[in-house]
């Protein structure tokens, strides 16, 4: 399984950008801890400005393949977030049918 973390322009449908992680072995209590960088984040636009409000993502997918949600996958999200905002918390909270 892979943890897919994308984050929107608030109100924009096309991704800003995104990064991928595995799904980590080990149970804990938070599922993953993350840090959106240029050296791990894909940037789907380049050149294009960095949103003031963003939509972050969380989505963890059983055969790790990108793209549109699938059923079976795992979703949460948060909007309103601005840029910089350390100390988010995405549950991940639906299943998609």
């Amino acid at each position: 399984a892979t943890i897919f973390i994308t984050i929107f322009d608030s109100g924009m449908p096309m991704p800003y950008g995104a990064m991928r992680a595995p799904v980590p072995t080990e149970p804990t209590t938070d599922l993953y801890s993350f840090t959106m960088t240029p050296d791990n984040t894909t940037i789907m636009v380049p050149g294009r400005p960095k949103p003031r409000l963003m939509k972050v993502k969380a989505r963890v997918d059983q055969d790790g393949q990108g793209g549109p949600d699938q059923p079976g996958d795992l979703v949460g999200e948060v909007d309103g977030i601005e840029w910089g905002k350390e100390g988010i918390t995405i549950a991940i909270d639906r299943a998609i049918p």
